[in-house]
């Protein structure tokens, strides 16, 4: 266990029992006249000695001075009881702790904790450290070093000193606390999200809300469990926090992480979980209309684009012929046309796309849109049906 952080000097305790004569008796070397039991006096201390009223003294006792107990006249026997002092009467010098790089680290980094005593050189002293909760011995070592430190270290520590050839220790200096915290964390997110289809380039992105200054490095990890550094080359763009992975580059399997990296405090980041990229063939929506049959002239009409990876999407819609110069582009899945005309009649397209340069879907089947002025028996059976069909599919 640690030394109190008392003062208290270290003496020796000597007790000798005698006879009380009316002459002088020698004590350890100390010549001290019994009185006699008539005149009640007891020996007394000086700071040169130990004396008596008639005059008598003793040999020099260093500074403090010794302690004795009253003799009592009416007891033939006395107790002499001389507390020698050890000659150090030097105040214990204080040890003090400084950290490095601070009392508050990160997980991995690495600490150093220095012990000096204050006043004094470094070469004439012994050194100790103490842990507590629980309490345990970690060093004796001026400095304590910790080269990637863990949760595990958290906690208070102590030092003090003993002087080297000497029986002289340092007060024990005041308790530090150190505390370790997680890196910060880092998220990846993926664009367009998951699946994505063949031909379609991925951007990753990679962000730390906390402290700034970060830099991003990148890692794949194959289907065959290989993991390799990803920088800029002709399949992937390196632009800050994000990385854009080319479409003939992306691999269905294929993992993903990133973990941030900055000059100061703390100077790296966890790394992010993996994250998958699934690959699916170009896919093909379906074109479908609100009207089964004829479309009555003047009456409104809705055609529908439907895809069902239907996230981020716009689509595009092309009358007469697979044109893309003739394309309407619209922000939802429909395309409406409130009241038709005999020029809306003719085949319609559609195709959806995304991102920044555009990916585009397969074009759909065509869907032949028929205006009349006067609709037949068949006609509005069937528009009554799909109608019917509509709110039946909806509900």
């Amino acid at each position: 266990m640690p030394r109190s952080n008392s003062n208290n000097s270290h003496y020796l305790a000597l007790s000798t029992l005698a006879s009380v004569q009316p002459h002088f008796t020698t004590y350890t070397g100390v010549g001290v006249p019994n009185p006699s039991p008539e005149s009640h006096i007891s020996p007394v201390i000086s700071k040169t000695g130990l004396q008596t009223p008639e005059g008598a003294r003793d040999a020099q006792l260093s500074d403090p001075p010794a302690k004795v107990l009253p003799v009592s006249p009416y007891n033939h026997t006395a107790m002499l009881i001389v507390l020698i002092h050890d000659g150090n009467t030097d105040e214990r010098p204080k040890a003090i702790v400084s950290i490095q790089p601070d009392k508050q680290v990160f997980i991995g980094e690495t600490v150093t904790l220095r012990c000096d005593i204050q006043g004094e050189g470094v070469s004439n002293w012994q050194y100790s450290w103490n842990k507590y909760d629980p309490y345990r011995p970690v060093s004796n070592e001026q400095q304590y070093r910790i080269n990637s430190v863990t949760e595990s270290h958290r906690g208070k520590y102590t030092c003090e000193g003993k002087e080297r050839g000497r029986l002289r220790y340092s007060q024990i200096s005041d308790a530090v606390r150190l505390t370790v915290s997680d890196l910060p964390r880092a998220t990846l997110t993926v664009e367009p999200e998951s699946p994505v289809f063949r031909g379609e380039s991925v951007t990753l992105k990679c962000e730390i809300i906390t402290h700034d200054g970060w830099t991003y490095q990148w890692y794949k990890q194959d289907t065959w469990r290989s993991l390799t550094a990803v920088s800029q080359s002709v399949y992937y763009t390196v632009n800050r926090d994000t990385l854009t992975i080319r479409e003939d580059a992306v691999i269905n399997g294929d993992q993903y992480q990133c973990r941030g990296e900055r000059r100061y405090r703390p100077t790296s980041s966890q790394y992010t979980n993996f994250v998958t990229l699934t690959v699916k063939e170009k896919p093909k929506p379906e074109l479908t209309s609100s009207h089964k049959g004829a479309a009555l002239i003047g009456n409104p009409v809705v055609l529908y684009c439907k895809l069902d990876q239907s996230a981020g999407w716009k689509f595009y819609w092309i009358k007469h012929t697979q044109n893309p110069e003739n394309e309407i582009k619209t922000e939802t899945h429909s395309y409406a046309i409130s009241s038709v005309s005999v020029s809306d009649g003719g085949q319609y397209w559609c195709r959806a796309g995304r991102g920044d340069p555009v990916y585009y879907t397969h074009y759909s089947d065509a869907l032949w849109i028929r205006v009349t002025g006067k609709l037949s028996a068949t006609d509005l059976v069937l528009n009554m049906a799909y109608k019917l069909h509509s709110l039946y599919t909806a509900s």
